[in-house]
């Protein structure tokens, strides 16, 4: 009998994973209408044929990857103390948004709400599924949704693709999910884990 790789029940409640699956769907559908726009990010680029060839059941498959697909300067304290505390260095990101297709602040809304309840009630999952600092994750959790829901509304610029420049990352999941092999759609789950551990700040 072979072990399986990827067994969250273990330690995360199954209804949590499907949150982040529901986000992580129209997510997808997001990228895939920047797509269709004809989008010239490097990204859209490497992803696009990848991305526009998914069934329904295959992009369920990938946007059940485990961890959240977008990130919003999750990592950032600054960034984020400056827009809920009103600091000093409350600043806009110097990038070009990323996202130019309706629906962006729509998604940011639902990205921050999935953040400030996770932050609540499942501090170690925030950290892990979405890449909360532990800074951020004290101001989030601490801020009310009213508050969160209106930053969120002028402020979806800061929305981008996790791993935006590296395209490989995507193309993997992307052509796994359009196999649907069970063993291969583990292995991402557990590689996707393991990449937003390594890239998470102790602050």
């Amino acid at each position: 009998m072979t072990t399986p790789l990827w067994e969250p029940q273990r330690w995360l409640a199954a209804a949590t994973l499907e949150s982040v699956l529901e986000v992580n769907e129209q997510v997808l559908a997001l990228l895939r209408a920047q797509c269709q726009a004809g989008a010239a990010q490097p990204l859209i680029r490497e992803v696009n044929d990848l991305l526009l060839n998914l069934d329904p059941k295959s992009m369920r498959r990938a946007a059940a990857s485990a961890v959240l697909l977008v990130d919003a300067g999750f990592a950032d304290a600054g960034l984020w103390s400056g827009a809920i505390i009103g600091a000093i260095n409350d600043r806009p990101r110097s990038e070009d948004p990323f996202f130019t297709v309706d629906g962006s602040v729509a998604l940011m809304r639902l990205v921050m709400t999935q953040a400030w309840h996770l932050a609540r009630s499942q501090p170690a999952a925030a950290r892990l599924l979405l890449g909360l600092s532990a800074v951020n994750l004290n101001l989030i959790g601490g801020c009310s949704l009213s508050r969160l829901t209106q930053l969120a509304e002028t402020r979806s610029q800061w929305l981008r693709p996790r791993w935006e420049h590296r395209p490989r990352i995507w193309c993997d999941l992307l052509r796994t999910a359009g196999k649907g092999e069970s063993r291969a759609l583990e292995r991402m789950r557990v590689r996707g884990l393991q990449l937003l551990a390594a890239e998470a700040r102790p602050g």
